[in-house]
């Protein structure tokens, strides 16, 4: 007797787990939907494979509940009922088993077909193109380029009239976003030019301005496709150069565009 007691525990607690091993499976499916297959379209024949999938785990968790269940023991029947394994329990577990194998099959198919072919948040080539820079700035002006600046890396940046023709085709897309990173010298302004654009960043932002008026001109894009932004500048120290100053007084030019792709620049 003992043993048969103890067959039908743990026949009980394999019951119950396969049950879990239902449950769980299908809440994993559902996220798995969530998590990886966002903005992709699951066409009819996969959609009814994933529906009987879900189905099959669901009458797993149904029929495994009722194989647990006290009445299909006996109880109820007979004043001396006694705790046992009949044949109902049988045909019920067993169909809870099957139910659970072909509903586990279906999702791990639908998933070994749909995870491979998943669309991935990478970014494409081309989107983000640098295209230069506008400067440098005459110490404290928003609006007037130094018409001979001193050899070193600033030398790269040109004027607006330069760069007109670069942005035009790196923007290929009529939805374009050119941006426009301002930035000033870490010389803090004092009096009339405080007065005028309140601080450095200030300043920065007058210079990114003007020249977005520059590009609006020359150019026939909406000027909502522009984006003004500052920065800060990237020279620090006691001992820094004046020239090495002037790579902070400049505007940094770049296109946001999905029709750029890898197009040459030159």
């Amino acid at each position: 007797m003992a043993d048969e007691q103890d067959a039908v525990k743990i026949a009980g607690e394999w019951t119950k787990q396969l049950a879990l091993w239902a449950t769980g499976t299908l809440v994993l499916s559902l996220g798995f939907l969530k998590d990886f297959l966002k903005g992709q379209e699951i066409k009819g024949g996969w959609w009814w494979c994933l529906v009987g999938a879900w189905s099959l785990l669901i009458f797993s968790v149904i029929f495994g509940h009722l194989a647990f269940g006290a009445p299909l023991t006996g109880a109820g029947k007979s004043p001396a009922w006694s705790l046992k394994i009949n044949n109902q329990t049988r045909w019920l577990s067993a169909l809870q088993l099957v139910m659970f194998v072909l509903g586990l099959a279906a999702i791990a198919v639908f998933a070994a077909f749909h995870v491979s072919s998943a669309p991935r948040n990478e970014t494409p080539a081309g989107l983000w193109t640098s295209i230069g820079c506008v400067g440098p700035f005459v110490v404290g002006e928003s609006n007037r380029l130094e018409p001979s600046p001193v050899a070193s890396d600033a030398i790269s940046c040109i004027d607006t009239a330069s760069l007109v023709h670069l942005v035009t085709r790196a923007c290929g897309d009529p939805k374009c976003l050119i941006v426009l990173v301002g930035s000033a010298d870490k010389h803090p302004l004092t009096g009339k030019l405080e007065a005028e654009f309140g601080s450095n960043e200030g300043l920065a932002r007058a210079r990114a301005e003007w020249v977005r008026g520059q590009f609006a001109s020359a150019l026939p894009i909406d000027s909502n496709r522009f984006l003004v932004l500052t920065a800060g500048p990237r020279e620090h120290g006691i001992a820094v150069e004046g020239r090495r100053l002037q790579l902070d007084r400049a505007v940094q030019v770049s296109v946001l565009s999905r029709g750029t792709g890898n197009r040459s620049l030159e």
